[in-house]
């Protein structure tokens, strides 16, 4: 299977305009953008599976955004935001979102398998198992992307009992 999506996100309208939103216990302003731009977004997509007997399949998947204008949230100094002489806010922090100039490429591949133990007696029949492991990899910081990341479950059904227990360990993350 391969896929590709374009999509066009406007942003929400106190991005755009509206009134300052002052906080002056932190002493930060957060200002909309009347210049702010529609982020763009293309995502490919494509999968391969190799499904086998007894319920059960290995897939191999990978995926590529970029996202151009992307929006990202900014804080900047009094003086940066052009109200540094200003008597009221000239000692505050100005926060806005702006247009990242740079195209934002981020990339994905996951190996998993996922397998129904069919072959177990019966009480344990509808055993389930899945484990994958996925790389990740953007092209500038971003929030969230962990470069490594592994995910395993083992489940358990029996007629209106079901339980599962799981796992995820991943790399360290930048937040």
């Amino acid at each position: 299977q391969a896929g590709y999506s374009h999509a066009i996100s406007r942003p929400p309208i106190n991005a755009l305009a509206g009134v300052w939103s002052i906080n002056d216990i932190a002493r930060v302003v957060t200002a909309p953008n009347p210049n702010l731009k529609p982020e763009v977004s293309d995502n490919y997509v494509a999968r391969l599976a190799y499904y086998f007997e007894g319920v059960g399949a290995f897939t191999f998947l990978v995926q590529q955004l970029e996202i151009s204008d992307q929006r990202v949230t900014r804080r900047s100094s009094a003086e940066d935001f052009g109200y540094g002489d200003d008597p009221d806010y000239g000692t505050y922090e100005f926060e806005t979102q702006l247009n990242n100039n740079t195209l934002y490429r981020y990339r994905s591949a996951e190996l998993s398998y996922n397998r129904q133990l069919s072959f177990l007696p019966s009480y344990f029949r509808n055993t389930n198992i899945n484990v994958s492991y996925t790389r990740n990899y953007a092209n500038q910081y971003f929030p969230g992307v962990a470069p490594h990341k592994i995910s395993a479950s083992l489940g358990w059904s029996y007629q209106r009992v079901s339980l599962r227990l799981g796992g995820v360990w991943q790399d360290d993350t930048p937040y």
